[in-house]
């Protein structure tokens, strides 16, 4: 048998709620190439682009679980990308009903037939498209090493683990095509088609007024069953080069329009059951919902309106079935389904104003495509002074944005050395704990010097009450093209929270350690009383791995700890945990006073170095490269247009009605500025806030007050 020369690759997957795509990126030349399906039949589900993996399937036990792009017109098919989780979130309450009680076990049964059968179809299709049958000018051979996965925002290590080793059981051993242990890496789905979004010269183009202003990039992607989202700051030199990094947590929420078909199928039951005085027949459902499909793909307008469906009866050809659907009963499926993406999306567009003078909103996924969607989008973009969304839509293959931006996002390998090289600085923040339930996440003061970049560290001390907090945090790209002396706290990436420090002086020390690519952030913390003229005790050193996240663009924690969206902790043990979702005195390890015997006889400082896993080590280890790193969430003041006070887990609660106008959210002082920043940014601080502005590369500020008045910060 002749072995082919094999172009190294990486594979990417999407698996949507409506479809699986697949795309393949080469390492070395960046060819990029789509796998289609070659079992795509006339009849396939509009729902999504030819070429796609249908990933529906049939949890009735009367027939095939999964089949494929054959539509079983007779049967009702349920999306399959919930049940990667234990608590899966359907939309229908009958299937949801499934999961309980005596029939939960059979019919996850089912559902992990159906998962392993879509698997096997994938993989088999990708297999053939390695090994030369593939739509490339000549018969090109590939040799996967690396597979990029996307996930929506809410998943957290339970489903990433059962989407990996769902795909690790299902490729042949010894294949010629893939490496053996082959690496997988996680990409949140914004995240994915973000990285697609500044890889398309036609939407940075749109993005950028002019070079060297950065702008704020609100990404928004509907998808049929979540609605996904990030924010990007984006800047574009004189030269053309464009740097990107995101800003503040991903955000997602359930909705959009599976969501909105479930409720139609509803209605279309009970009006159905309502007129004729019998179940809507599954093939006639399936008649209905697609009359339904081809309706708001087609629709046009910008609020949405009564629908009315007919089509026959398979009782009885001679015989029309009619559904009626009222105006509010229309808006009502639609809300539903809807409202909560809207409402979100709506929310994120006004913390994007509040934050920078120069936003832009970006529309991607399946259910973005809805002109009434984009209708509302576009009456809050108006609202704030802002121009319509961009949009990433092709005719043919913009459902493939996220499989192929998860291919760029795994290919963007650096090391933390190249990274520290390129302008990433590392600083402590000091916060407090949350004061109210309203409150959820504490605040963090927001003037915060480098302790830590390529040219060396910088001590930093200060005064702790006791009821303070500190964490590391890292700007990935702060030091070029000049070295600058404060963080950019919007621009910043939450590395880790330390253990609580006690009321008193304490001295703070950052230094990297290692050799080559491997880099270890070494942090010594001495304590120095409440006079702070010297060193009374220090506490044990922490040496913690280092790795740079391709999808974050930061320099992040190697560790698999799921920090479940809020965050790593390292205990004063040395433990690295996952960031309580609340914040409070007894979840926050505090460093234990020095003794009184100790007072005067410093004792020696020891050593603590947490396991080291490399990235690619980890990913051999069972579950993938790890998606997490928190950032500080980007929240504006709660009373706008005074922003005073940012807290990093508090949340808007107000509706879409009502929303302020661009007037009242940037009714404070903007100053125009020359390669930086000129938003007005929040200081958060114990007990008093300041304001303070972005310009001329230049901050000012006034002092931080903190809790405990009798001491400065400062040093006496």
């Amino acid at each position: 048998m002749i072995e082919h020369e094999r172009q190294t690759a990486i594979l990417a997957l999407d698996w949507g709620s409506s479809a699986i795509r697949g795309s393949i990126l080469t390492r070395d030349t960046r060819q990029k190439y789509l796998i289609f399906t070659e079992d795509a039949l006339p009849g396939h589900d509009q729902r999504y682009q030819k070429g796609a993996f249908s990933s529906a399937i049939y949890l009735d036990g009367i027939g095939r679980v999964y089949t494929g792009e054959d539509i079983d017109q007779d049967r009702e098919p349920m999306p399959s990308k919930p049940f990667f989780s234990t608590s899966p979130k359907t939309g229908d309450d009958a299937t949801d009903a499934l999961f309980q009680g005596s029939q939960a076990e059979e019919t996850w049964y089912l559902v992990k037939q159906g998962m392993n059968d879509i698997t096997r179809t994938v993989i088999e299709r990708v297999e053939s498209f390695c090994n030369g049958n593939n739509d490339s000018d000549s018969r090109t051979y590939f040799y996967i090493k690396e597979i990029g996965l996307s996930y929506p925002a809410h998943w957290r290590l339970g489903e990433r683990t059962e989407y990996e080793n769902l795909l690790r059981k299902n490729i042949p051993p010894n294949s010629t095509w893939i490496k053996p242990n082959f690496e997988v890496s996680f990409h949140v789905e914004s995240l994915a088609s973000a990285h697609k979004l500044f890889a398309t010269e036609r939407l940075v183009d749109e993005i950028f007024v002019s070079p060297q202003i950065p702008v704020l990039v609100v990404f928004l992607d509907f998808g049929g069953h979540t609605m996904n989202g990030c924010m990007f700051s984006a800047q574009k030199s004189t030269d053309g080069k464009l740097s990107y990094h995101r800003m503040g947590q991903t955000f997602s929420t359930f909705g959009g329009t599976q969501w909105w078909e479930q409720e139609v199928n509803k209605f279309m039951k009970s009006y159905v059951e309502k007129t004729t005085k019998r179940a809507l027949p599954p093939r006639l459902r399936s008649e209905l919902l697609e009359s339904f499909q081809r309706k708001i793909v087609n629709f046009k307008g910008c609020d949405v309106e009564p629908m009315y469906f007919t089509c026959p009866n398979p009782d009885d050809e001679q015989q029309i079935c009619s559904v009626n659907i009222s105006l509010n009963e229309s808006k009502t499926c639609f809300l539903r389904a809807m409202g909560a993406p809207l409402n979100l999306a709506e929310r994120k567009i006004a913390e994007a104003v509040s934050l920078s003078a120069h936003v832009k909103v970006v529309l991607s996924g399946g259910s973005g495509k809805n002109s009434a969607v984009q209708a509302r989008l576009n009456l809050a973009c108006r609202r704030y002074g802002l121009s319509e969304p961009s949009t990433m839509y092709t005719p043919k293959d913009d459902s493939w944005n996220i499989c192929r931006g998860a291919a760029l996002a795994t290919a963007n390998t650096m090391s933390v050395r190249e990274s520290i090289a390129k302008g990433a600085a590392f600083g402590f923040q000091r916060g407090s704990l949350p004061k109210g339930p309203k409150e959820s996440g504490g605040l963090w003061e927001e003037e915060i010097e480098v302790s830590l970049d390529l040219t060396g560290p910088s001590p930093w001390k200060r005064w702790f009450s006791g009821k303070s907090r500190v964490r590391i945090i890292c700007d990935p790209f702060l030091q070029v093209p000049d070295r600058k002396k404060y963080l950019r706290l919007a621009s910043c990436c939450d590395v880790i929270e330390l253990p609580q420090p006690h009321k008193g002086y304490w001295l703070f020390e950052l230094e990297f350690e290692g050799v080559g690519d491997e880099r270890s952030l070494v942090i010594q913390r001495h304590y120095m009383g409440h006079g702070g003229k010297r060193i009374i005790r220090s506490m044990p050193t922490l040496s913690l791995p280092l790795y740079y996240d391709s999808s974050y663009c930061c320099c992040l924690i190697d560790t698999e700890v799921d920090d479940e969206g809020f965050g790593l902790l390292v205990t004063k043990e040395g433990d690295i945990v996952a960031c309580p979702e609340r914040p409070a005195q007894n979840h926050l390890e505090r460093v234990e006073p020095p003794d009184s015997e100790e007072i005067d006889n410093p004792r020696k400082r020891k050593r603590v170095v947490l396991p080291k896993h490399s990235a690619a080590s980890a990913k051999l280890q069972g579950v993938g490269s790890k998606p997490s790193g928190h950032l500080p969430e980007l929240k504006p003041a709660d009373r706008l247009p005074n922003p005073r006070i940012v807290s990093d887990a508090t949340h808007f609660k107000r509706s879409a009605v009502g929303l302020r106008t661009v007037s009242q959210v940037r009714g404070m002082e903007e100053v125009s500025s020359s390669g930086s920043d000129d938003s007005i940014i929040a200081v958060a601080h114990d007990t008093g806030f300041v304001q303070h502005a972005f310009s001329s590369g230049r901050r000012a500020m006034k002092q931080a007050i903190w809790s405990d008045t009798s001491n400065s910060d400062s040093e006496a």
